[in-house]
């Protein structure tokens, strides 16, 4: 076993990291643990999902009790034909299979396939059982947030807002711009960024998320900015916050590409 770069993300105390292992250099998908520290950077909790430990030698516990199987069966091609019948969508062209590990419930790992599927408008993420082509996992990346913006490719508000639909770019914030933790808001916040009026060296986080601009329907954030109103009306701090957190989330999610 080994440990792989985590992929890290904070809000207030809490962090979460994942995914963190790799067996015999294939990635473990699901891992994720999550910290929390007060602020002087002491850990007051920790827990993670981890499965459980070969007690004869140092990897993962297999249905055998011995290490996982890194040998598919299926090859890309038969774990993608699986996947399209099972779900009854279309694969996704520009995206190879790939082997990885999904660790089960019963806390052991099972070799993959994970190949990205596109079925009825969504873009899902299907672990594919390189021994048997059953599905054995799925994730979901459609992100389902439409938001009224000036395109990221705009240089200012005189170029046009946009209603765009699901906004972000999946493989860089899977689980979207509204869910930090456990927790999916109808406001801007989430995971990487959270957008509000107000400052943050005097005011807490849970202050801020309480300034944060609410949905104007459910995962839609239509506000329409007026360049010849007053700025400080609501609307327009509306559509300026909106938009700020539009073009933060934008620049991680091409950045972590």
């Amino acid at each position: 076993m080994r440990s792989t770069s985590p992929r890290s993300s904070c809000r207030g105390i809490a962090c979460s990291c994942g995914p963190l292992f790799a067996q015999n250099g294939i990635l473990v998908a699901n891992t994720l643990a999550n910290v929390a520290l007060n602020n002087k950077g002491d850990v007051l909790s920790y827990s993670s999902n981890f499965v459980k430990w070969n007690k004869g030698g140092n990897s993962f516990v297999s249905g055998t009790g011995k290490g996982p199987n890194t040998t598919p069966k299926l090859s890309a091609d038969e774990a993608t034909s699986r996947a399209a019948k099972s779900l009854g969508g279309r694969p996704d062209s520009r995206r190879k299979p790939a082997l990885e590990f999904l660790a089960v419930e019963d806390g052991s790992l099972k070799l993959t396939h994970a190949v990205r599927m596109h079925v009825e408008g969504r873009v899902l993420e299907a672990y594919v059982g390189a021994d048997d082509g059953e599905v054995l996992g799925l994730v979901d990346y459609t992100s389902d947030l439409d938001m009224r913006v000036v395109p990221i490719q705009r240089r200012d508000p005189t170029e046009g807002h946009e209603l765009i639909k699901d906004v972000g770019i999946k493989s860089s914030s899977p689980q979207g711009w509204n869910v930090a933790g456990d927790d999916k808001y109808q406001k801007t916040v989430g995971n990487n960024v959270l957008a509000a009026k107000g400052d943050p060296t005097t005011l807490s986080v849970d202050e801020l998320v309480e300034r944060a601009v609410a949905t104007s329907s459910e995962n839609t954030f239509d506000y329409k900015f007026d360049p010849y109103a007053d700025p400080s009306k609501d609307a327009q701090l509306s559509a300026a916050t909106v938009n700020a957190w539009y073009v933060a989330n934008m620049a991680h999610d091409i950045l972590y590409q």
